[in-house]
């Protein structure tokens, strides 16, 4: 492979580095606390989904046993669904 190829390969690695870091920053993560028991990954993700699209959920568990420590958080791919489902369920 060719010195040039190379630099070709590394600028568009690179580049995809720099998109994603670029999306990772424009997505919004929220809080969600007092969770009840059985809401689990899945349920927040189908009720969250209702704003807009949901990247990523985690809910916070016990290393030991488990189970839930009843919060979480979700993550849309915009930051300003996130902020408007924040101010939709804050209350």
């Amino acid at each position: 492979m060719g010195s040039e190829q190379k630099s070709k390969n590394q600028t568009t690695q690179t580049n995809a580095a720099e998109k994603q870091e670029a999306d990772e920053d424009s997505r919004g993560v929220i809080y969600i606390g007092h969770l009840p028991f059985g809401f689990f990954e899945q349920q927040l993700k189908g009720f969250f989904s209702q704003f807009g699209t949901v990247t990523r959920v985690r809910l916070s568990r016990n290393p030991k046993t488990g189970r839930s420590r009843h919060y979480g958080f979700v993550e849309f791919l915009e930051r300003e669904v996130a902020a408007i489902a924040a101010d939709t369920m804050d209350g």
